[in-house]
């Protein structure tokens, strides 16, 4: 929804040709390129330094002179972010990275009608964060890591008296290594005057400053902006994050908001009747006095941090200083609160829980390794005894051999190979330490299957044993005891 800045409406500069060369209050000169945008007041175009024409790494951002917004924006890149001031405070902070656009340039022209307009130059970047919601590029668990960039950024432009008043995706420019930046400050305006907080009082010009859907309910009362609003706004947008980058999510400009119902419709927000307006206000109101339904608003699960995230920003007094350590590790738990939850869960890792769970207390320790029960193994064992394979099989416990074992024992594995594929199983890399018991083969065989037993051929120095004792007292015995029995049948018949 197009933003309110004042009741008072500004003109947009018309549209510049490309090639235009434009000087700058230090007599560098710039060269206009194409088109790229339009902000809520100004025109957007590419741009580069004429020492440099082909390397197109600069916006400039154009208005008629007369706009109130790009001239607040030119004094504050001016008087705060100037590449020496955002050094400092990043060495002081201890940061790698902050959020905050650099100033390059600024100055004065006459377009070709007469108009005279004011333009700035500035960084170019990758698109904003708006652009990456709508393309499903980011997670749930990466939302928390950009609002930590923000809320840095934030306690920077604080730092020097100054409030944002319109955090928004369609703000945060990217830049590499999704890095983001908070630009387009052509709402900002002083919170302190000669080092003190203004005072909490109403004014109906301040009513509604901002962006509808996320303005604060001190926008919305006509208070004067202050850190606490800029932080409600940040809740609103995180919700509001979350719930966009979720897969296959809406993309709405207002989903996952408890009020988007209200003002879901184009036509009722191109202008808001005061009725609407008021049922949004009390839609805030009530989801602030209640965080953890905001939460839920979010539509990614019970998340404690973000319901606390909203409890400490609704908390803060109007000229409170918020604790930005204490909301960075809220962010941060929540972060990685998302990130677990997004985690597949591995069905060894629930066995493993419960593994641990079953040992008795005073053996749960901190040390106490986790052993996941492993299926039974099988393995192929030469036997020295017979030239054929038997077959054991890894486990606890120990049964005791039966008719099937001991037809096993006398017939081997050969057999077998046509019951049972034992030619695919395939040895473990090593063995198990637990005590090796015999399979058990009774249920190999079907009822039918017993006479199909083959029989197993003798070994070589089986026949030998078995030839060299045909002469033994007891087998001369046997056979003359039996051509006895021979003849007495004879004589009978």
């Amino acid at each position: 929804m197009p933003r309110v800045a004042s009741k008072r409406a500004y003109n947009i500069a018309k549209p510049i040709s490309t090639g235009l060369e434009l000087s700058d209050q230090r007599s560098n000169v710039w060269i206009v390129g194409e088109a790229i945008g339009q902000g809520g007041f100004g025109r957007l175009y590419s741009a580069s330094s004429k020492q440099h024409p082909q390397a197109k790494n600069f916006v400039i951002k154009i208005e008629p002179q007369e706009n109130g917004p790009l001239f607040t924006e030119t004094h504050f890149y001016t008087r705060v972010c100037k590449q020496d001031l955002l050094d400092e405070w990043k060495q002081r902070r201890g940061l790698s990275f902050l959020g905050i656009p650099r100033f390059v340039a600024k100055g004065l022209f006459r377009a070709s009608d007469g108009q005279s307009c004011r333009f700035l130059v500035m960084d170019r970047f990758r698109g904003s964060l708006e652009n990456c919601l709508a393309q499903h590029e980011f997670t749930p668990a990466d939302i928390p890591r950009i609002a930590i960039q923000t809320v840095q950024a934030l306690e920077y432009i604080h730092s020097r008296d100054y409030v944002h008043t319109d955090i928004k995706a369609s703000n945060l420019l990217r830049g590499a290594k999704d890095e983001f930046y908070l630009a387009d400050f052509g709402l900002v305006t002083q919170y302190k005057v000669g080092g003190k907080h203004k005072a909490e009082k109403v004014s109906h010009k301040l009513k509604d400053n901002g962006t509808l859907e996320f303005c604060s309910r001190d926008a919305h009362a006509g208070l004067p902006p202050s850190r606490r609003g800029d932080l409600e706004i940040l809740v609103f947008n995180v919700v509001h994050w979350l719930y966009r980058s979720r897969p296959n999510a809406p993309q709405g400009p207002c989903s996952g908001l408890p009020w988007e119902s209200f003002i879901a419709d184009p036509s009722v927000r191109a202008n808001v009747p005061p009725a609407v307006r008021d049922l949004v206000v009390k839609s805030k109101q009530e989801a602030m006095a209640n965080p953890s339904s905001l939460a839920k608003a979010a539509n990614v699960g019970a998340q404690p941090a973000l319901e606390s995230l909203i409890s400490t920003v609704g908390s803060l007094d109007y000229t409170e200083e918020p604790d930005y350590d204490h909301i960075v590790a809220l962010l941060t738990s929540l972060a990685k609160n998302l990130a677990r939850g997004q985690r597949p869960k591995h069905v060894l890792s629930e066995v493993n829980q419960d593994t641990d769970k079953a040992l008795p207390k005073s053996k749960r320790t901190p040390n106490t390794k986790k052993v996941t029960p492993k299926p039974e193994t099988t393995v192929k064992k030469s036997s020295r005894a017979r030239g054929n394979t038997t077959v054991e099989v890894c486990g606890t416990s120990h049964p005791t051999k039966t008719n099937a074992h001991q037809a096993v024992d006398r017939v081997g594995t050969a057999g077998l190979r046509r019951k049972l594929d034992l030619k695919e199983l395939v040895s473990p890399s090593r063995r198990s330490p637990r005590v090796k018991a015999p399979v058990s083969y009774l249920d190999a065989f079907e009822p039918s299957d017993e006479e199909d037993i083959p029989i197993v051929k003798k070994t070589k120095s089986t026949r030998v044993t078995t030839k060299a004792s045909q002469t033994s007292p007891d087998l001369l015995e046997i056979a003359k005891k039996r051509a006895m029995r021979e003849e007495r049948r004879k004589n009978f018949f």
